[in-house]
């Protein structure tokens, strides 16, 4: 409304296992020289092709129409976007389909893409609690393990803490880390559990690990709510930060979680529903500013 313009695209993922589409463009881009090239502040290398060649871009028309594309980041700007479409039909009375508010800039990603990474989103608490209260209420659904750190940096215990939480035989696994040395795994003992207390939830929202932690474990035993969520929750996609800032006291405990699987993302999406909130972080992210669209 501001500006006129859309500053950041929305990112979109689409289902290609066989990789047929970036196949096509890889083709093109090998003899074209990019119109920009770049290392961007987060110290990632970005190169943009402007494509202007009729037979690929009808190739990608003809593959896209009938496809299905999930919002893997930026579901608040893709409502805004709607929002402020009806505004200006309202304000208007433009009917136009082709009216450029009708459209919004996207990148789009094969969800199959190997280049294609979800990060955890790490919990940091800051929450008046025992830990004698946390391992006592989480013992009915959880299995428990005690472990004692062998490295001494934050980032060697980082690395142990994200090893021990791999699933191997076992799912839904979380680390509660305490400072010091210590910290804990939690194990979901059985699925069953999640029916039992989530079953106004979807089956495909209850087997989010995200949505575990935050109706399992962070609402009835921890007392974090949708209400109090803000002032109890930061968080953190920096495995070293979630053990730093409790160690160092800043935080009183922080739950270090597993990614996403992209599996899950298009479960939920398929079913009609929307991820939790903090539940997925795509990497590589386009780089902000380096394309923007005027809406005129």
């Amino acid at each position: 409304r501001t500006t006129y313009a859309n500053l950041e695209p929305i990112e979109l993922l689409y289902v290609d296992e066989k990789d047929k589409v970036m196949k096509e463009i890889d083709n093109y881009i090998l003899n074209t020289e990019p119109a920009v090239d770049v290392i961007g502040y987060d110290g990632f290398k970005h190169r943009l092709w402007e494509v202007n060649d009729d037979k690929l871009i009808s190739f990608l028309q003809s593959w896209m129409k009938d496809k299905i594309l999930f919002i893997a980041d930026g579901h608040h700007r893709y409502q805004t976007a709607i929002d402020f479409a009806n505004e200006i039909r309202e304000k208007t009375g433009n009917r136009d389909e082709n009216a450029p508010f009708n459209y919004m800039m996207v990148v789009i990603a094969n969800m199959f893409d190997k280049g294609l990474a979800i990060l955890p989103t790490h919990r940091l608490i800051k929450r008046n609690i025992s830990l004698e209260a946390i391992l006592k209420g989480v013992e009915k659904y959880f299995e428990v393990e005690e472990k004692t750190l062998i490295s001494r940096d934050y980032e060697g215990q980082s690395k142990e803490i994200i090893k021990a939480l791999e699933p191997k035989d076992r799912e839904h696994k979380f680390a509660l880390y305490t400072g010091g040395d210590k910290y804990y795994i939690f194990t979901l003992k059985n699925e069953n559990i999640l029916d039992k207390m989530m079953p106004s939830y979807s089956k495909t929202l209850r087997k989010l690990d995200v949505t575990i932690l935050h109706k399992i474990i962070l609402e009835p035993v921890m007392g974090i709510n949708e209400a109090n969520l803000e002032e109890h929750v930061k968080y953190t996609r920096d495995n070293v930060e979630a053990i730093k800032l409790v160690a160092e006291g800043k935080f009183d405990y922080s739950f270090l979680m597993n990614a996403t699987k992209i599996e899950e993302l298009r479960d939920v999406a398929n079913a009609g529903e929307h991820m939790p909130q903090k539940s997925t972080y795509f990497l590589p992210k386009m780089l902000s500013g380096l394309v923007m669209r005027k809406i005129e």
